[in-house]
């Protein structure tokens, strides 16, 4: 017995010892295996304008599309000199070069190194002198290239920084700087904010329920606080995002402190300078808090602390509801009440990595899967802040592991242009479906990646945003397979997870557009081929008939249909399709009729977790999550997780082409949409007070720079239409000639419209059907030097060549005069006829 129970004990305690030594073997080969995130090394780069240091910029360490990256502008004066600041946070450099280009990056006017800097400690300060090779008044872009040893210079890394700037007078930044400086810092001074209040619009357009958004139509209370005495806890940086000779768009960015916590402040501005003082067109200041990682702050008595933010937050749980993730802040958390662990999954900031770098924000974070452990598949997509892709743009595909709280690299996708137009391709589309395929809507074309094995094929390209939508979740998508109009009678719609597309046809006579979705259902539109139409511009009308909504499985679920009215656009607002009618009249011109709506019965996803906001008087709306599962009373443990180590290359480069138009339309520094209408960019712009851009990063209109009065000298001679000529040959040819083309207008109207003479005569503009568009923003374009051509009574047209604060100078054949016409009668006599309108864009040379 004794024999047996020593026999035991060793069997026991060698056990025991080989577990452990197991234990530290496994433990040691996984500390091989993972790393934590490295810090952040590139520098950042500003420019200087009057004395004030702005315009951050971030290092790329790929060649990327300049057109693309429109950024801030930093305006030089006759001098043609760009001051630069740049901070290296102890990073050697070991050169300094620059490039000048033109915006299309086409062409390379300057390459040169810098030679005139000094170093003061970790700061560099240069001066860089553009040779006379640019024109006045022309946008073009500055790429600072900083060359990057590190003390090691067999490793030498190339950062470079994109700068729009122009050449041009005097803008009167000082006294814009000094108001944005001054109106931001009084906010935080209740007494000396009473000046403030002749800015502000205060009305019931204001919400005053929240410190997350605050505009200017918010009260006086709003704008300064309420009770929250924050105080600022950080530089203000200061952005120039849009300026001219009377306006400016600017923008502050700064942390502020609220007690034991911090919040991300964003104030944008929009000042117009008058005779006697700054006015405030528009303002907006957003707050959101810093995501903390105390435990006694991040969860409270079973509730996650979400606290003021502007936005909802993202988040998903799995079906159990035990694990809930949400990304707050370009933080991805994930918490699991099972073991009461809070995962922060990913983060380019941290406690020891706090610098603008790490907290610069150009990237997105989207979770694409999770499963009942709680593993994620997500997405970073955008600037790499830090870490093995730093300076790089792309879409990096990750893996986050529960068990082993470890994050894996799967996949990254380089980008070359901005991330604000890489996060609109993402929430189109980018999805996962259960075998592993990756779907990525890119510039017009769906991907299908194979995981397994880093291939890929094109789904669909050439599509613009008229031709393709998806679900929400991006599960189902619907597209146009034809590109020309009139053989659109064919819809593929396609399930991602079955992977099989499925043809929804009709007649010959029927053209089927695709609109959107309710949840899983299908909405499209249906024109009748016979209703197509041209107008005297040569735009193409579809007015739909009928609006179809069909399920998930292809059945019918209602169509719309209104005898005597037609829909034009469809708007969906959370389960409501608002539709946007016309009718015809007895001419048969179609005129704007009432809205009607389709209010949709899909039903919400319900969460186990309640996502909620609390209204407390002090602090107004606050946001946070009301976690489902019983947990451990005491707080919970906060991890970070490791990066795995992989051997190789998992990068992925698309190579589809993007040969579609396209319109950007920025606002307030980022892109509010992209469309493949002209016309529908300048009416959206407008709205916002916005400029519009092509490709080429080419101006197609401004909202702001417009000259108070034109008139465009070289249409002069008034010649009268006839039996031989009509008002059509007279204002095309009087276009051509002013664009500088010479041709025989007689026999080109006899081949085409107005459009496609125009398009295929110019080659150096951009021709702009304009058609819908108000005569306010058209004068745009008289003010930069093109005429625009109109169609009035009995399909005739005449040219509008000038304007003045009452009046629009048009030339009119009809009369063989020009003549003057006031604002208000010009306005309804141009909306009458369906303001059709034509113009171009100033020479691309």
């Amino acid at each position: 017995m004794k024999k047996a129970l020593i026999m035991a004990a060793v069997i026991l305690t060698v056990f025991i010892s080989s577990m452990i030594v197991t234990s530290l073997v496994i433990n040691t080969e996984s500390q091989d295996m993972t790393v934590q995130m490295p810090s952040a090394t590139l520098p950042v780069l500003y420019t200087v304008l009057n004395d004030e240091k702005v315009n951050i910029s971030h290092g790329y360490t790929m060649d990327m599309e300049g057109n693309y990256l429109r950024g801030c502008i930093t305006p030089i004066d006759e001098n043609r000199t760009v001051r630069v600041f740049i901070d290296t946070f102890g990073t050697v450099v070991s050169g300094i070069g620059y490039e000048v280009r033109t915006m299309d990056m086409s062409r390379l006017i300057e390459d040169q190194p810098l030679e005139e800097y000094t170093k003061q400690g970790t700061q560099i300060i240069g001066d860089i002198h553009i040779k006379d090779l640019i024109n006045p008044e022309t946008e073009y872009m500055l790429i600072v290239k900083l060359s990057i040893s590190d003390n090691n210079p067999s490793e030498t890394i190339t950062a470079k920084y994109y700068i729009r700037f122009i050449e041009t007078e005097d803008l009167g930044l000082a006294s814009k700087f000094g108001f944005v400086k001054d109106f931001s810092a009084k906010t935080f001074d209740r007494e000396a904010a009473v000046e403030l209040k002749k800015y502000m619009e205060s009305n019931s357009e204001g919400d005053n329920s929240s410190f997350g958004y605050v505009n200017i139509h918010s009260n006086f209370r709003q704008l300064t606080w309420g009770d929250l005495s924050p105080s600022v806890c950080s530089e203000k940086q200061m952005k120039l995002l849009d300026a001219d000779r009377t306006n400016a768009c600017i923008e502050l960015d700064y942390r502020v402190a609220v007690r034991e916590h911090e919040y991300y402040i964003k104030e944008f501005f929009r000042i117009r300078e008058g005779n006697e003082r700054m006015h405030l067109m528009e303002y907006e200041r957003t707050m959101d808090q810093v995501t903390d990682h105390e435990a006694d702050t991040l969860l409270i008595n079973d509730k996650l602390i979400h606290g003021i933010i502007s936005s909802p937050i993202e988040y998903k749980e799995n079906d159990e509801g035990n694990i809930f993730c949400f990304i707050q802040g370009n933080k991805l958390y994930s918490y699991n009440s099972s073991n009461n662990n809070i995962a922060r999954v990913f983060s380019f900031w941290d406690e020891n990595n706090d610098d603008v770098r790490t907290r610069f924000d150009e990237h997105g974070i989207k979770v694409l899967t999770m499963d009942e452990q709680g593993n994620l598949t997500f997405l970073v997509y955008g600037y790499m802040n830090r870490g093995s892709h730093e300076g790089e743009e792309g879409i990096a595909l990750y893996f986050y592991d529960s068990v082993l709280n470890t994050t894996e690299e799967q996949l990254f996708i380089p980008y070359t242009k901005s991330y604000v137009l890489l996060k609109h391709d993402i929430e189109a589309l980018s999805y996962i479906n259960y075998r592993g395929i990756f779907y990525l809507y890119l510039d017009g074309s769906v991907y299908q990646i194979s995981l397994e094995d880093k291939t890929y094929k094109i789904l669909v390209s050439e599509l613009d945003e008229l031709r393709f939508v998806s679900s929400k979740d991006n599960s189902v998508i619907a597209w146009q397979p034809e590109t020309n109009l009139y053989n659109y009678n064919t819809l593929r719609i396609m399930n991602l997870d079955r992977n099989e597309p499925v043809d929804i046809g009709s007649s010959s006579l029927e053209v089927l557009i695709p609109l959107g979705y309710m949840g899983h259902d299908f909405v499209y539109g249906k024109v009748m081929s016979t209703d197509i139409a041209t107008d005297e511009t040569g735009a193409t009308l579809l007015p739909m008939h009928s609006i179809c909504i069909l399920s998930s499985t292809g059945e019918l679920l209602k169509e719309y249909r209104e005898p005597g009215y037609y829909v034009i656009d469809a708007e969906f607002v959370d389960n409501i399709i608002n539709l946007k009618r016309v009718y015809p009249d007895e001419t048969g011109r179609l005129r704007e009729a009432e809205d009607d709506q389709i209010i949709s019965n899909v039903e919400t996803v319900g969460y186990k977790n309640r996502y909620r906001y609390v209204i407390t008087d002090e602090m107004e709306t606050t946001y946070q999550t009301e976690i489902f599962k019983a947990r451990s009373k005491e707080a919970p443990r906060i991890t970070t997780p490791a990066g795995v180590l992989f051997e190789g290359d998992r990068s992925l480069l698309l190579n589809g082409e993007d040969n579609i138009s396209r319109y950007y339309v920025y606002a307030k520094g980022e892109v509010d949409s992209i469309v493949t209408r002209e016309a529908d960019a300048v009416k959206r712009a407008e709205s916002i007070f916005g400029n519009v851009v092509d490709k080429k990063c080419a101006y197609i209109w401004q909202a702001g720079n417009r000259k108070e009065k034109t008139r465009i000298e070289e249409i002069s001679e008034e010649r009268l239409a006839d039996e031989t000529t009509n008002t059509r040959m007279i204002c095309v040819d009087e276009m051509l000639k002013k664009a500088g083309v010479y041709k025989d207008t007689d026999s080109l109207m006899s081949q085409g419209s107005i459009l496609g003479i125009l398009r295929e005569s110019i080659s150096d503009r951009t021709v702009l059907d304009l058609t819908g568009c108000s005569l306010r923003s058209v004068l745009y374009y008289v003010s930069v030097g093109s005429p625009v051509l109109a169609v009035v009574d009995n399909l005739d047209t005449v040219l509008i060549i000038g304007y003045d604060s009452k009046n629009t100078v048009i030339y009119d054949p009809r009369e063989g005069t020009i003549k003057k016409m006031g604002l208000n009668d010009s306005t309804a006599w141009f909306e009458a006829n369906g303001n059709s309108f034509i113009s171009y864009t100033v020479s691309s040379e």
